[in-house]
């Protein structure tokens, strides 16, 4: 989301007196029926590519056929696996059959890799988000909730807010982009920062083969590439942290309140905890409340002022 577009929701916020904040995840769209988990998106790429789905499963590790928890696989790339598969190409000058592109196989083949996980793959995401269907929701799926004086924090991409519930543009934030924003402007990938990432354990110490430095170069662009920057997005919007501080309810509609977005959840109780509100949490089944109770306890929130409300799916 570019700074312009911050720029026009703190103005509309500066006029809101802010009495409830609605934070969205994924759940939210699928109570309304639509085909948005991640195991959807993964049947959209294996009906249009699906030696992508192989390769995505192949060096994401933890995928396997599950892509429940994408953006987590994200950090768990299999550089080893990839290293010793290219390091055939790593031929030496003095082999019999030495050829002049064996200057640049080795790279190539781990550009192929990697460009297919990272920015093809994010190509796909986008495509199968804008063939997503928002104008055929159930009105019997429709929630009741007051929206007057209220802003949506919504971690989804879809326009379901806008579109099925009328509410302005200017009371959503979209964290991590929409449709709207184009393929740039969607946010997906891993919280583990490249700068922290542990050693694969691999040797570049060669410093000879300029080969092994560059594909080194490589992966380390994988990472970044595929790093969700939320240091960034959060600074880029404190002031809708600020507004938020003595809202009076929060409440937690269909977000599994997943690692790779608790430093938003964070924020938001950093943020209110002045004003002491009251949490109200969504959950879909008895395990997934119990993980609830822990991650909200971890983030420092009462848990006096959390009611625990279940969400049919």
């Amino acid at each position: 989301m570019g700074c312009e577009r911050a720029q026009k929701f703190i103005k509309a916020w500066a006029l809101l007196v802010i009495k409830r904040v609605f934070i969205i995840g994924n759940g939210f769209d699928l109570h309304h029926g639509l085909p948005t988990r991640f195991e959807d998106f993964r049947a959209f790429v294996l009906k249009r590519k699906p030696q992508l789905v192989v390769t995505a499963e192949k060096y994401l590790c933890g995928l396997r056929g599950n892509w429940s928890n994408l953006e987590e696989a994200f950090a768990n790339f299999d550089e080893d696996s990839l290293i010793d598969e290219a390091s055939y190409f790593l031929k030496s000058c003095g082999d019999d059959d030495w050829s002049d592109s064996f200057h640049h196989d080795y790279q190539y083949e781990m550009n192929l890799v990697v460009k297919s996980v990272s920015s093809e793959l994010k190509a796909y995401f986008y495509e199968w988000l804008c063939s997503i269907e928002t104008n055929e929701i159930d009105d019997s799926q429709k929630l009741h909730f007051n929206d007057d004086h209220s802003l949506f924090l919504n971690f989804n991409y879809t326009p379901v807010l806008q579109d099925f519930y009328s509410i302005e543009d200017d009371q959503i934030l979209q964290i991590h982009g929409s449709i709207y924003d184009g393929e740039d402007g969607i946010v997906l990938g891993h919280g583990w920062s490249p700068q922290h990432r542990f050693s694969s354990g691999n040797d570049f110490t060669n410093m000879e083969d300029v080969r092994v430095l560059e594909g080194q170069e490589i992966i380390n662009g994988y990472f970044e590439s595929t790093f969700k920057p939320t240091a960034d997005i959060l600074s880029l919007n404190a002031e809708f942290f600020k507004r938020i501080a003595y809202t009076k309810t929060i409440h937690v509609l269909g977000h599994s309140l997943s690692m790779v977005d608790l430093p938003y959840f964070k924020a938001v109780a950093d943020a209110t905890s002045a004003g002491q509100p009251r949490w109200y949490v969504s959950y879909y089944s008895e395990s997934e409340k119990r993980r609830h109770q822990q991650t909200m306890a971890s983030l420092g929130v009462d848990e006096k002022t959390i009611e625990f409300q279940a969400l049919a799916q």
